[in-house]
């Protein structure tokens, strides 16, 4: 619950100060919604968006079209997408019902307050690529889009 105070008392605008190139933390939730996360070894070689968000957050509704979007087209290519929000059980109605009204179909860990602060999220809405070698490959502090950012990570998945 700290965590969601600061991140609304800092307006879920800036992205986080999240290093690239280090190895991606394990994700764990308290719970998970749409399906459970995809095992350790299902995620193995796969190039992974974590979007970290709040249900709270209108910066984060704002860009769930465009989200969405981006899962339709790159899903189909093996990406998997991993929503993860600090709200725990005790917000369950209101993060399900963000979840259906934004179109979210991919697995939302609630209650993931750990792995936030193990990525380093500091405000929301955040992006992050995982290569298929398990290392932070973007954020959206970066230059460019998550699109160009996922082409770039599934050209190095074929190598």
């Amino acid at each position: 619950m700290l965590l969601a105070l600061l991140l609304a008392l800092a307006g879920c605008r800036e992205p986080a100060k999240i290093p690239l190139g280090v190895p991606a933390p394990p994700i764990q939730a308290e719970g998970w919604l749409n399906g459970k996360l995809p095992s350790e070894s299902d995620l193995k070689g796969k190039v992974v968006v974590v979007d970290a968000f709040g249900y709270w957050c209108p910066p984060c509704r704002a860009e769930a079209p465009e989200l969405v979007e981006t899962h339709r087209r790159y899903a189909p290519q093996g990406v998997v997408f991993v929503g993860l929000t600090p709200d725990g059980s005790n917000s369950l109605s209101e993060i399900s019902t963000f979840v259906q009204e934004t179109g979210m179909t991919w697995p939302i860990g609630y209650g993931a307050q750990q792995s936030l602060v193990a990525f380093n999220v500091e405000y929301f809405p955040t992006l992050i690529v995982i290569g298929a070698d398990g290392r932070i490959a973007w954020t959206n502090e970066e230059r460019g889009t998550l699109g160009v950012a996922l082409d770039r990570a599934l050209r190095a998945a074929k190598k």
